[in-house]
């Protein structure tokens, strides 16, 4: 699971998302940088989960990023109705 922030003060909840996705079997990896350095793009999904378009994917975050990476995933082959979102503003 990409857990992505623009700095670490930003990494809500990482320790417990970590800790949760590794007692389910996953993998968490934690991208921080600013989006130009830290890219969410279908390149960088293919390279943290090859088989992606295989999944069921959770995403939260603002709403400029759940569309970036929606639209990536159905690039790569994601069905609609198996990409799952929260959204949430500051």
């Amino acid at each position: 699971m990409p857990l992505p922030a623009p700095s670490p003060d930003d990494l809500v909840l990482a320790e417990e998302m970590v800790g949760y996705t590794e007692q389910h079997g996953g993998r968490a990896v934690l991208l921080v940088g600013p989006r130009t350095e830290v890219p969410m793009d279908a390149d960088a999904l293919l390279v943290l989960a090859p088989d992606v378009a295989d999944r069921d994917v959770f995403l939260c975050g603002p709403d400029g990023f759940m569309r970036s990476v929606a639209s990536s995933l159905e690039e790569l082959g994601v069905p609609r109705e198996r990409i799952h979102h929260e959204a949430f503003t500051f």
